[in-house]
């Protein structure tokens, strides 16, 4: 299939410029706003630059015509690069070219050496070059400093890299060698190109992770803290308090005999479901080995429905004023009860 149009687009690290081939002898620089060329910093620019390009053709899209695009590229971020180059992929031809690859075409071809010049300077895009022959007889490109005797070649003048016959370049050995060379870099820079876009996308991939499983943790932190302050608010404490003088008057007495303590004993085991108002346990005065019969065992009543836990140790000095057990949710373990005990900052325990 016959190309139609050739567009010939070069890219520095700041500037890009395009030019239109109809043939060998009409090439025309397309004008962005009456300049030759743009300054850019972003692929907003990119976007902008390429708007150009599908205004002066009269299309929507590089596929409504045949086109054979080439870039040519100069100290330009990979990742620019990569981005313009994906503005024209739907066109018929795209080639990616650094200017250290062709620059040795164009210099052969436009018979810029003989065999007493083997080495030329070149400005190509506001870049500096050196074209030469080096000890394998072989034409590289390399960058160079401005220097003296300068040839200054626009980017239409490469438009001579479409219609390269040989006739102007000598030696069918240097040409085979120049395009291998050619060949390898091309592949070498995609490759890196390549490279560089998986590893960002990685990178990017990673760190979409890494937020995610954050943003999970937080979640179910917060489905915790909502969760346990429903049910801090069903959990109770069951404490007891002297209801009368006669019994207060005997537990001081009793309190004064080093051997006077309160025993519990209870009717349901920790974690037992018990009912609001039944009896759950008794706490009964000892002196020594005995309980004295003058003194009623005090009943203890749950005050709210769900599963007992018990703070009663075994042998309380005096239990007036204090946390007797806790009535706690019909899901509460002795492990959830003694977390809720810490966060309230209580040093009591369930006693097991």
């Amino acid at each position: 299939m016959e190309d139609t149009y050739k567009i010939l687009i070069g890219m520095t690290e700041d500037t890009l410029e395009v030019v239109d081939i109809s043939d060998a002898h009409n090439i025309e620089m397309i004008g962005i706003e009456g300049n030759e060329r743009m300054k850019w910093e972003s692929q907003a620019d990119i976007d902008k630059f390429v708007d150009y390009i599908r205004d002066f053709y009269n299309i929507d899209s590089f596929k409504d015509i045949c086109m054979n695009v080439s870039i040519i590229y100069a100290d330009t971020d990979m990742e620019y690069l990569h981005y313009l180059y994906l503005q024209f992929k739907e066109a018929f031809r795209v080639n990616v070219i650094q200017t250290e690859q062709i620059l040795p075409f164009v210099s052969l071809s436009m018979g810029l050496f003989n065999d007493k010049k083997k080495s030329i300077c070149i400005e190509l895009m506001k870049q500096h070059y050196r074209v030469f022959q080096d000890k394998d007889k072989s034409y590289v490109c390399q960058k160079a400093d401005s220097g003296k005797d300068v040839q200054n070649i626009p980017l239409s003048d490469l438009a001579c890299f479409y219609y390269l016959t040989g006739s102007n370049i000598k030696g069918e050995d240097e040409v085979k060698q120049l395009n291998e060379l050619w060949k390898s870099k091309l592949k070498e820079e995609i490759r890196k190109c390549e490279k560089g876009c998986n590893d960002k996308l990685e990178k990017m991939n990673n760190t979409n992770t890494a937020l995610e499983k954050e943003l999970t943790a937080k979640i179910k932190k917060l489905e915790e803290q909502l969760s346990n302050k429903k049910k801090d608010g069903e959990r109770h404490f069951v404490t007891y308090h002297r209801k009368t003088l006669f019994n207060g008057l005997l537990v001081a007495t009793m309190y004064i005999e080093e051997k006077a303590f309160y025993t519990l004993s209870a009717k349901y085991a920790n974690g037992e479901m018990v009912k609001e108002g039944n009896e759950v346990g008794t706490i009964q005065l000892k002196r020594g080995d005995y309980s004295p019969s003058s003194v009623q065992p005090i009943s203890i009543e749950a005050n709210h429905s769900g599963r007992i836990f018990w703070l009663f140790d075994k042998s309380e000095k005096e239990p007036d004023g204090k946390n007797i057990a806790v009535i706690g949710t019909m899901q509460d373990t002795v492990d959830d009860i003694n977390d809720w005990l810490a966060r309230m900052h209580s040093k009591e325990r369930v006693k097991v």
